[in-house]
């Protein structure tokens, strides 16, 4: 039986009719971050802007659930307390992937690297994935650990958006699938614009922030 590549692994996981609805969940994602902001009077100050990224991240790992599990996206995926820290991350499996979703500055960099990150990406060790002709038992691979790595505009424009699988012990891709570039769009479609913001999205999502923010805050009173 032959091996499959990573590559081969990582398209086999995120299919190319997912690519619109994973683009979709990042824009709409975003859009929500950015309407939360406006409609917010505790972040009408620099105090939005500061928050801007984390508020986006949280839009993005909502709408993300949201279209896994209305089917939008035929992904499992769990919301989960990172192994360090207060902080969440939204599991997400597909065929022989384990992804999370991650920004980027520029569409080759590696993502600012954390504890969390550096251990979740441990998996990837080529030699891992090899098989041995003379193994008796086979056992099966670990999981393809994946990135979707995205960036936006300061105007909500998405920037850019991969699938991608880096290496445990370097800054060099295993795989890499770029959303952007492969889509077809409709004339009427541009994955660069701002999303349309949900009404009902966006009452969850500043419930959301404000019980995160509350919750930091106590963490933080603790710990002094």
């Amino acid at each position: 039986m032959q091996t499959k590549t990573f590559q081969q692994r990582l398209d086999a996981a995120f299919a190319y009719d997912t690519y619109a609805n994973t683009l979709r969940a990042l824009r709409e994602g975003i859009a929500a971050g950015d309407d939360v902001i406006k409609g917010t009077p505790m972040f009408s100050s620099e105090v939005g802007d500061d928050m801007r990224g984390l508020i986006r991240r949280a839009g993005i790992l909502m709408r993300f659930e949201e279209m896994c599990k209305a089917g939008d996206l035929p992904f499992k995926c769990t919301l989960m307390p990172m192994p360090r820290g207060t902080w969440h991350w939204l599991d997400i499996y597909s065929g022989d992937c384990h992804a999370h979703i991650v920004r980027t500055e520029d569409p080759t960099k590696f993502p600012e690297d954390t504890p969390n990150r550096q251990d979740a990406r441990a998996s990837n060790m080529p030699n891992l994935f090899e098989t041995e002709q003379e193994r008796i038992i086979r056992l099966a691979p670990p999981k393809l650990y994946t990135w979707l790595t995205y960036r936006a505009a300061p105007d909500g424009r998405l920037s850019h958006a991969l699938w991608q699988s880096p290496s445990a012990n370097a800054d060099e891709w295993l795989a890499r699938i770029n959303l952007m570039t492969v889509v077809v769009q409709k004339k009427s479609e541009d994955a660069k614009r701002p999303a349309e913001v949900d009404p009902k999205s966006k009452m969850k999502l500043k419930d959301n922030v404000v019980s995160m923010m509350e919750k930091k805050k106590k963490n933080d009173d603790t710990k002094r």
